[in-house]
């Protein structure tokens, strides 16, 4: 019974995403969009600080900002910081047409799933219907099928959305300085206390200090006193 209910169950998703493919794939241009917008927004001030007031060599692959700065610093400036209205603009339109989208095929989709449901509980016997509560039963439905469209459809893509971006933001931190990360594969050295190693503490050398009015006062040898301090403090 379980097996068959499952397999309905599978069959309704399947039948829903059909119906909607063509939507879905806008919706994930769309998140692809939000996540190249995000992985824009601190470019612009990047060149801004690094390249056109501070000065900084302008790495090869990003050669185009010289045609900029030939320009002169204030033209260049405008230039880039319209990017970034730009960008907030594409991120805007990415987010409002992913969730729009998405909003209207998940709504679809519960509507589907109660439609379903509500033919199945139709062809049930009534004393399935006398034992239940037909209260609980419809607020068992409704909370269930909301909780599947936000499981299948809004949390699905979020989670994608995010992944993409962390994604990105790696590939971008190996691609301008690879060199950390070359490193600390070469180097296959654990750190000091790593691997459940216990550390020894070295003991401090024990400094002579100068003789001080107390010291010459009470005639104490001043090594001695620092030898006294030292084990004094440890523990």
């Amino acid at each position: 019974m379980g097996q068959h209910m499952r397999g309905r169950f599978n069959r309704v998703v399947r039948e829903h995403l059909a119906e909607v493919k063509g939507r879905l794939s806008i919706a994930a241009v769309c998140t692809l969009l939000l996540a190249f917008a995000d992985l824009l927004r601190p470019w612009p001030l990047k060149l801004i600080f690094d390249y056109i007031l501070f000065n900084k060599p302008i790495p090869h692959s990003l050669s185009f900002v010289h045609g900029l700065i030939s320009r002169g610093q204030i033209p260049a400036i405008i230039i880039i910081s319209s990017g970034i209205v730009a960008i907030a603009l594409l991120k805007s339109f990415a987010a409002y047409s992913q969730m729009h989208i998405v909003s209207q095929i998940g709504f679809r989709f519960a509507h589907s799933l109660r439609r379903a449901l509500f033919v199945h509980l139709q062809r049930l016997s009534l004393s399935f219907h006398t034992r239940m509560r037909s209260g609980e039963l419809l607020t068992n439905i409704t909370s269930d099928t909301n909780v599947l469209r936000d499981a299948l459809i809004e949390f699905v893509l979020t989670f994608v959305s995010e992944f993409l971006t962390l994604l990105g933001m790696v590939v971008i931190m190996v691609a301008v300085n690879w060199r950390p990360f070359c490193a600390t594969a070469r180097s296959g050295t654990p750190p000091a206390g790593s691997g459940g190693q216990k550390v020894k503490s070295q003991p401090r050398p024990v400094k002579s200090c100068h003789p001080c009015t107390w010291c010459r006062h009470l005639d104490v040898n001043p090594t001695k006193m620092s030898a006294l301090k030292t084990t004094a403090l440890k523990p």
